[in-house]
């Protein structure tokens, strides 16, 4: 094995950190002393904790630690990644922190959401510590992130997801592809452990992993770099007509000026303003997506010049105003009137128990201080459509009428892109005793081939007969 902190001449500028460091963000290398590197014994941590070994012998007033997670998840294979750990940072003679965390039985969020959880509470810890936080992101882990924000309808500015520098995340690998970071540590001669799981092909960035990506680089050897390359153009026209955006605090847009542009690009404008507004009144704007029918509707109507006042609902709880060119969000609330609806309210405990709803009936939901008010409408043949309403926990499996096998409820919140924030709050729809569809608080998910609609009207969730 090559001697700990000796380079091979062909990897010696493998990433050129010098630049990265000094370079890009002289700013943060006047401010902090060092970094942290988040590391799980993989190529890509151990590669990068590498380089950082080396970095520290030649750059004076410069430090390097690591901390590693132990969640237990893979039995012995977790205790031989942290005793990997152990041993790689002692000979490297880098200070090691770890973290032995187990998963709470009453923690609501997947696996992956807890982990990520558990990863970010530390992140915090060192960066209030005055730590700037590395992480092995790699090329192809960049290629994969735009494509699965590109098939899930993300804005170019979004694209990437990921930078180089984000405030004090460093990501030193992200313009170094997979296959250059495994012949450095082959050159080392430097073992790594591997984490199996990465294999498996049931998550959706997995597909693109082993799936998707090979087969573009197939068709085109430089898929990875090309993909890479084009979101992150995107990304910086996207910041460019950013700056064209008016800030939460003045809220106008100029009819004229929306006229002038391309309609996508105005789409944008009205788009970045809407999540400005939202993160000013709730800073929530992670979950929220807009359509781009709604889009176009909102600049069609900013381009008219109307004097009227309009109200869009963007998301369950909040709707866009629009009087005059000038923007403002208002949160909507629950508006009960009906005294048989409050009657039938206070006759249910929690949705828990289910609730079963013929038509003209009203069903009460309550989650936090959301208030739902469910209104079936029309018959079918002389009987009442009837539904009843059941808890989706991640673990359990539906079959709805147009599928041909049962799905798993935790897989279908991963391909539908279901946020977390809303898991705890969708339902599985039975008419009849048949599961036909998966309520989300918004929308129906997958409603299949039956004689019934659903829409959303303010904090109305409406089935009906179809026409």
């Amino acid at each position: 094995m090559t001697a700990l902190g000796e380079l091979p001449k062909l990897v010696s500028n493998f990433p050129n950190l010098e630049l990265q460091w000094t370079g890009i963000k002289p700013d943060l290398s006047d401010s902090f002393q060092g970094v942290v590197v988040s590391l799980s014994g993989g190529p890509d941590s151990t590669a990068l904790l590498r380089i950082f070994s080396d970095f520290t012998k030649r750059k004076k007033n410069f430090q390097a630690r690591a901390f590693h997670l132990n969640f237990g998840l893979r039995g012995s294979d977790s205790e031989g990644d942290e005793t990997f750990c152990r041993t790689l940072c002692s000979d490297l003679n880098i200070p090691l922190e770890v973290r032995r965390v187990s998963k709470s039985e009453n923690d609501a969020n997947s696996v992956q959401e807890w982990a990520r959880n558990e990863r970010l509470k530390i992140q915090r810890e060192f960066l209030q510590q005055g730590w700037i936080i590395a992480t092995g992101h790699h090329m192809d882990d960049l290629a994969e992130t735009v494509i699965f924000r590109l098939i899930r309808g993300f804005s170019a500015s979004q694209l990437p997801g990921m930078q180089l520098w984000n405030g004090t995340h460093w990501r030193p690998f992200l313009e170094t592809p997979k296959n250059e970071i495994l012949d450095y540590l082959s050159s080392l001669q430097q073992d790594f452990r591997i984490d199996l799981s990465n294999d498996r092909t049931d998550y959706t960035r997995n597909k693109i992993r082993h799936a998707i990506l090979p087969l573009l680089e197939a068709i085109a050897p430089n898929a990875r770099r090309n993909i890479c390359e084009v979101a992150q153009e995107a990304s910086a026209i996207g910041k460019e007509l950013l700056k064209s955006v008016p800030s939460a605090a003045k809220s106008l847009v100029s009819s004229a000026k929306l006229r002038q542009m391309d309609r996508l690009a105005a789409r944008y404008v009205i788009k970045s303003l809407i999540y400005r507004l939202v993160d000013h009144v709730e800073q929530q704007t992670e979950h929220l997506r807009l359509s781009r029918h709604l889009l176009d509707k909102l600049v069609t109507h900013c381009c008219t010049e109307s004097a009227d006042v309009a109200s869009f609902n963007i998301s369950s709880e909040l709707s866009v105003v629009i009087e005059a060119g000038r923007f403002s969000i208002t949160k909507k609330r629950p508006d009960i009137k009906s005294k048989r609806f409050l009657q039938f309210a206070q006759q249910l405990n929690s949705i828990d128990s289910g609730c079963l709803i013929g038509s003209g009936s009203h069903g009460f939901l309550r989650d936090g201080e959301a208030v739902w008010s469910i209104r079936p409408t029309g018959k079918t043949k002389g009987h009442s459509l009837e539904f009843k309403l059941q808890n989706a926990r991640s673990g359990e499996k539906i079959k709805l009428a147009a599928w041909k096998t049962g799905r798993s409820v935790k897989n279908i919140f991963q391909e539908l892109a279901v946020t977390p924030d809303k898991r705890s709050k969708c339902r599985i729809i039975l008419k009849n005793g048949e599961q036909v569809g998966l309520f989300d608080g918004e929308r129906i998910i997958n409603p299949a081939n039956l004689a019934m609609q659903a829409t959303i009207e303010g904090i109305n969730f409406i089935i009906t007969k179809k026409a």
